[in-house]
């Protein structure tokens, strides 16, 4: 069962309305940088730290990111996995806490992540896998550029960007993600075996050690079955999308390997 989102607090929301404010009041100033930095570095985006106090007279602090510096940032093979633990060092939850120390810096990461979890009342890792890509679905209305590859009862996701989706990228989701994590989960329950099976280990251990090979059985019996009745298969298949068909239509190209989207899926 999903737990239920928590709202997000008045200051919060607050704050939030505040700097959108500022930003919307200050559009002259930024498409002046960004015209400066646009012939200077080339094509880039602009940043804009509100976790900081305002710079007297100056507003919140700000900086021109080259394309270059956001690209090395970019996920290689167009995979982002989504899980409930550190099984990938790709994980988005990694990825976004080194987004946070790139760009603002290590000497406020602590501070920006506290505000942030405070801001949307539960961890990143919790937020990313309950409600980003309702929300990331909301935004877009119901026309995500973002693509969540999800078993059945959701112990395995992945995202991809669409417009770096390529033929081989289903195969790439099988390969190098899902069957690694079952790889993974296979060797975690045999260690929970050893400790389940030994001399030393307490009850309670014992306990809890059998109860977590339970709940990995039961994730690795959906992970086969989404391996052997959907991913495979489709992988198989080398899809190709074209995208002036719009987002209902190559979405619907991957079925059952994607998350189900009310109003989108077929």
């Amino acid at each position: 069962m999903t737990p239920e989102r928590r709202k997000i607090p008045d200051w919060a929301q607050r704050e939030r309305q505040a700097d959108l404010g500022w930003i919307a009041e200050n559009l002259d100033v930024f498409s002046a940088v960004a015209s400066a930095a646009f012939e200077d570095e080339g094509r880039g985006a602009i940043v804009v730290d509100t976790t900081l106090e305002p710079i007297p007279g100056a507003g919140n602090p700000f900086a021109y990111f080259p394309q270059e510096q956001i690209e090395e940032q970019d996920d290689e093979d167009n995979v982002i996995p989504m899980l409930d633990g550190d099984w990938f060092p790709d994980d988005v939850s990694e990825r976004f806490k080194q987004f946070l120390r790139v760009t603002f810096g290590e000497e406020h990461y602590e501070e920006n992540l506290a505000f942030i979890e405070a801001a949307i009342g539960r961890d990143v890792r919790g937020y990313f896998l309950r409600d980003f890509y309702g929300d990331h679905v909301k935004r877009y209305s119901k026309r995500p550029i973002y693509w969540l590859f999800s078993s059945p009862d959701g112990s395995f996701n992945a995202l991809v960007y669409m417009h770096r989706y390529r033929p081989d990228t289903v195969s790439v989701v099988l390969n190098d993600y899902l069957r690694e994590f079952r790889t993974k989960l296979e060797a975690r329950r045999r260690h929970l075996e050893h400790v389940e099976r030994s001399g030393e280990t307490t009850q309670r251990d014992k306990t809890q050690a059998v109860k977590e090979i339970t709940r990995i059985d039961k994730i690795l019996n959906e992970l086969r079955a989404y391996e052997d009745q959907v991913l495979y298969p489709l992988a198989t298949q080398q899809v190709d999308l074209d995208l002036d068909d719009g987002v209902k239509v190559n979405y619907n190209k991957l079925g059952q390997a994607l998350a189900h989207v009310r109003g989108l899926s077929g």
